[in-house]
């Protein structure tokens, strides 16, 4: 068979050629013996036909190799990342198209160049650029692995950019290290996602905390290990000194090992001057590769050692600053990691200064403004207190004054002087209770002990007070409410009643009218306190309950605290109060409270005592043959005395005992006491410490104690004791009276 023939089959047909002559063989084989010509002609013919198969797949499988090479080269040369190799100089060799782009250089210029020759470095320090790329393969030949690197370049196309290079050794067969080949990775996007991420993170936990010094703590602890290996924070004391607040490491055995050390080595000279010199020139400053011999300089031995066990690579120094001001320095040290800093990583550095300082300092106003509010609290607290105190003294003296006989003329002077004590006493008395208000609705604290209350009663003591004084006509329309019951605190409400009438009487011209009027409406009562005076200006009217608010006109009668208690009284009980006004006309100062249920004229037991006021009405005992002994303990001799005189005058026998400790000696000498009048805060032992004395000893748990005190939050502690209360200042012409029904209600 003819080779030209064969050449000009397919693979299958020579395929079944090739059976045929296998089946003529074996027909031969029989037939042809003998004849060996004729058999070697057939063997010649086998072998032709399967050297011709075997060419064919060696083309089939020559064509196959091609293809999967240009495929690829393609895939080698458009890869999303750049890849390049070196030779052991570190000269380019070979690079596909994507580094040739990431570079913006033609390929063919490309190789056979150095690569620190070829890239265009931000800073366009070439000397600086040669040593990075030679540091660099000199760690990939040492450590026999990948090693990374960045750099921070400047493009034509799209200004600076990071370019990440991983590069790994190149080897022959025999192990022997023959260049290097290199991943070229633009980055710039991926670390600016990982920076937002951790601004966004770093902004949401310092925003969770208003406290100063863990604000900074917070952002050291969070910047390692993401952006560095080392974060220290150094704050400015209010000398001006830099003290050091906080080291973390992101190496737990550094942590460990090191961290106390770097505190403790601020408060030596050297290891802050870095510190300090940012802390003065209020810029950052950046070591973007640090040599040991510069941060030895000038150090103790001590000092040195630390160094060395930080090792630190790189390193970020930025100021905290707000309003010109500087708060801390936050330093960011790379030690084991193979990052280094750059110019650009300053920036993202200022960035996280700025937003922790205006935490920090957002932290420190709250920490001042806590503290403020604690010395306001706490200063009206004591005010309260010891003006209380005074006030009770002079109240009740005043009080002891009007209750003696007038026997001459001459005293009717001092008689006239002490209703004017009397008077100015009851005024300082409601201005501290206005005060104390006014800070308890400010700070959400205004006390309301909501009880069923029967309407009609509680309007008609009120307009009772003004009967008498008032220049104005009082009309009442009450129409449709004497069966109803509100759900309030009695005292407080008519507290807003006194006030609203006293306001509306007072800005009422003589022959005007004051109109109070209440009406029930669904589950509510709506009441009114309407006036015929010259009317509010509407630009002034939405500002009339702010605390110390006051019209022009009206800046001399009072200190603007009666509407701003009115309203944060009625809103403690879930109702609602508004003004209406109309120049020439007058005002009405409307308001709502919850109905109860219908009232029940045969049921007494909704009234309720305020501070100081009895429950219905009992005899005093002045004329009674039977000895009633009051023992009365207060530290202020003034006040002890005062109220012993106003005791005297109703009867009772007193007796003064300056602190518990007195008390506790006398009751346990003398006959037991009718009731025990107790002051709170007193030396050698208060009043607290008395009360657990009593319950504790058998003999004296049974005589009444009642708590006298200035501060409205006592009186839950005091019925735990066992106690009575009566808040100060103590009414003398309501004493007894009190006393009187906490003893039989005791009993």
């Amino acid at each position: 068979m003819a080779k030209a023939h064969l050449e000009e089959m397919s693979k299958t047909e020579l395929i079944r050629e090739l059976r045929k002559l296998q089946d003529a063989e074996r027909r031969l084989e029989t037939a042809l013996k003998a004849s060996d010509p004729v058999r070697l002609v057939h063997d010649l013919q086998v072998s032709q036909i399967e050297l011709e198969m075997q060419n064919r797949e060696l083309q089939e499988g020559q064509q196959l190799l091609e293809d999967s090479r240009s495929r690829y080269a393609d895939l080698y040369d458009f890869a999303p990342v750049g890849y390049c190799t070196f030779d052991l100089e570190g000269y380019i060799q070979e690079i596909n198209l994507t580094g040739a782009s990431l570079l913006e250089v033609p390929r063919e210029k490309l190789v056979h160049k150095r690569f620190p020759a070829v890239i265009s470095i931000r800073d366009k320090d070439p000397f600086r650029t040669q040593l990075n790329f030679e540091a660099h393969l000199r760690a990939c030949a040492e450590k026999t692995d990948r090693v990374t690197t960045e750099w921070t370049l400047s493009s034509r196309s799209h200004g600076t950019w990071v370019m990440q290079m991983a590069t790994v050794p190149l080897r022959d067969h025999d192990g022997a290290m023959i260049g290097y080949r290199s991943a070229l990775i633009d980055v710039t996007a991926l670390k600016q996602l990982d920076r937002l991420r951790f601004l966004a993170d770093a902004g949401e936990m310092l925003s969770s905390t208003l406290d100063y010094p863990t604000v900074l703590e917070r952002v050291v602890r969070i910047a390692v290990p993401a952006l560095a290996d080392l974060c220290i924070a150094d704050v400015l004391d209010e000398n001006g000194r830099l003290q050091r607040l906080e080291v973390a490491f992101g190496s737990p055995e550094k942590q460990l090992a090191l961290a106390e050390r770097v505190k403790e080595s601020a408060l030596r000279p050297g290891p802050q001057a870095l510190q300090r010199r940012v802390a003065t020139s209020r810029s950052p400053v950046l070591f973007e590769r640090t040599e040991e011999p510069f941060f030895l300089s000038g150090l103790s031995e001590e000092d040195s050692d630390l160094v060395r066990a930080i090792g630190p690579r790189s390193m970020i120094i930025v100021p905290l600053m707000v309003r010109r001001k500087l708060l801390a320095t936050l330093t960011f040290i790379v030690t084991e990691s193979k990052r280094h800093y750059t110019s650009e990583d300053v920036l993202f550095f200022q960035d996280i200064a700025r937003r922790t300082a205006v935490a920090a300092d957002n932290a420190r106003l709250h920490t001042q403004v806590q503290r403020a509010i604690r010395i306001r609290e706490n200063l009206l607290g004591v005010v309260s207190h010891d003006l209380r105190d005074l006030l009770g003294v002079v109240d009740m003296a005043s009080a002891v004054l009007l209750k003696s006989p007038v026997a001459t003329d001459r005293r009717i002077q001092s008689r006239k002087s002490a209703e004017m004590i009397h008077r100015t006493a009851e005024k300082m008395t409601r201005l501290v209770a206005d005060l104390l208000d006014s800070v308890g609705i400010v700070s959400g604290h205004l006390a309301v002990d909501r009880k069923p209350c029967p309407l009609l009663p509680l309007v008609r003591e009120a307009l009772e007070g003004f009967q008498a004084i008032a220049s104005v006509r009082l009309q009442c329309d009450l129409a449709g409410v004497s069966d109803l019951v509100l759900t309030c605190d009695r005292e407080r409400i008519l507290q807003v009643l006194t006030n609203l009438i006293g306001n509306a009487i007072k800005f009422t011209p003589q022959e005007g009218t004051v109109t109070v009027r209440a009406q029930p409406k669904g589950n509510e009562v709506w009441f009114s306190v309407g006036d015929t005076g010259a009317g509010i200006p509407s630009e002034e009217l939405p500002h009339i309950f702010e605390q110390f608010w006051q019209a022009a006109k009206t800046s001399n009668l009072g200190v603007g605290l009666g509407l701003t208690i009115a309203k944060g009284i009625i809103e403690a009980h879930g109702g609602r109060i508004w003004a209406e006004s109309e120049m020439g006309a007058g005002t009405t100062i409307h308001f709502t409270l919850p109905i109860a249920r219908p009232y029940d004229d045969a049921d007494d037991s909704h009234r309720t005592a305020g501070a100081g006021e009895a429950v219905g009405r009992r005899a005093i005992p002045g004329a009674s043959s039977e000895r009633k002994v009051v023992l009365v303990i207060d530290d202020e001799s003034d006040a002890r005395e005062a109220m012993q005189q106003v005791l005297a005058l109703d009867g009772y026998e007193s007796v003064g005992a300056a602190n518990g400790k007195e008390a506790l000696v006398y009751l346990r000498t003398h006959p037991a006491p009718y009731v025990i009048l107790l002051d709170l805060v007193m030396p050698v032992m208060d009043g607290w410490a008395f009360l657990a004395g009593r319950n504790r000893d058998p003999a004296l748990r049974p005589i009444p104690v009642i708590v006298i005190s200035g501060h409205q939050e006592a009186e839950t502690q005091a019925a735990a004791a066992h106690a009575g209360f009566i808040q100060k200042p103590v009414r003398p012409e309501s004493l007894a009276e009190s006393m009187e029904h906490m003893v039989h209600g005791a009993q």
